[in-house]
């Protein structure tokens, strides 16, 4: 129900658009506050860790060098809600030979992670 004076509805016209407009924000912000990573970009970042590799099992990392030994590999899996083929955090396997050690990955903004050491699985 519009009232009859015409300023009086372009007011309340604006006003509606206003609140929707700051609804429609705050859904869209609170959506973008998960952050993502897909698989691949997972399994660079873990790779490219050398420090962390280093403190994970220093076997992973050429004492000569300190980056990660040829054919070391990193395998991860997904959890939690998948959004456009990425996810919140990992399960990553980092292998090499005989070593191996599981993490779980979380993504963090501006393509930053974070690494948690599980325990071995039986």
């Amino acid at each position: 129900m519009l009232p009859s004076d015409p300023r009086r509805a372009t007011r309340s016209f604006l006003v509606l658009v206003v609140v929707l407009a700051a609804t429609l924000a705050a859904a869209s912000g609170a959506a973008a506050a998960t952050v993502v990573h897909t698989r691949i970009q997972a399994e660079r970042n873990v790779l490219h860790a050398h420090r962390v590799l280093h403190r994970l099992d220093p076997r992973l990392v050429n004492p000569r060098t300190g980056l990660p030994r040829t054919d070391t590999s990193v395998v991860c899996r997904g959890e939690g809600r998948r959004r456009d083929s990425a996810w919140p955090r990992f399960v990553c396997e980092i292998s090499h030979r005989r070593v191996h050690v599981r993490v779980q990955y979380f993504a963090q903004r501006r393509n930053g992670f974070e690494l948690h050491r599980l325990p071995r699985s039986a």
